[in-house]
């Protein structure tokens, strides 16, 4: 908002160009349908280990589950909450301003991809470890589909999840 480029938000900018050909290129112009499909068996298997009494997440997460039902909600609020604003951060505002720098949305994308890893440390190296991947595959959902509010639905599924 204060560069005068609140528009980003819903309008994918235009110093992301290179680097989403750079994706395309790399895996190809995707398919929503098994891409979908893909995320709904991979949230069907989650919650039939979940069931078994077997853990899904990597890394700690004690410090942002719920422990009682009464504190449910607010769990469901910080993931929601989570998923947009640091997507707006990671996957928009950094990069945003880093490619501006720079004149390389992709120093930029990976830039903020480890500062994205980096900032989940509370949760130990395999949750870093796990963040890290996470925010590669945010990005590529992000340049992919050219639109930051389907990076942020998965990741805050990803968080709901956990």
């Amino acid at each position: 908002a204060a560069g005068g480029r609140l528009g980003t938000v819903v309008a994918f900018p235009p110093e992301f160009g290179a680097a989403r050909a750079m994706a395309v290129r790399w895996i190809g112009q995707p398919s929503w349908q098994p891409l979908a499909l893909g995320a709904l068996a991979g949230a069907i298997i989650a919650a039939v280990l979940e069931r078994r009494g077997r853990r899904v997440a990597l890394g700690d997460l004690r410090a942002v589950t719920p422990v009682r039902r009464a504190e449910l909600g607010w769990g469901v609020l910080l993931a929601v909450e989570a998923g947009v604003t640091e997507e707006v951060f990671f996957r928009l505002l950094l990069p945003l301003l880093i490619a501006q720098l720079s004149g390389s949305a992709v120093a930029g994308f990976v830039v903020a991809t480890v500062l994205f890893g980096y900032a989940h440390r509370y949760q130990g190296v395999p949750g870093i470890a796990g963040t890290l991947l996470a925010g590669v595959l945010l990005t590529l959902i992000y340049l992919l589909s050219g639109h930051l509010w389907v990076a942020m639905l998965v990741h805050a599924a990803i968080d709901l999840n956990g």
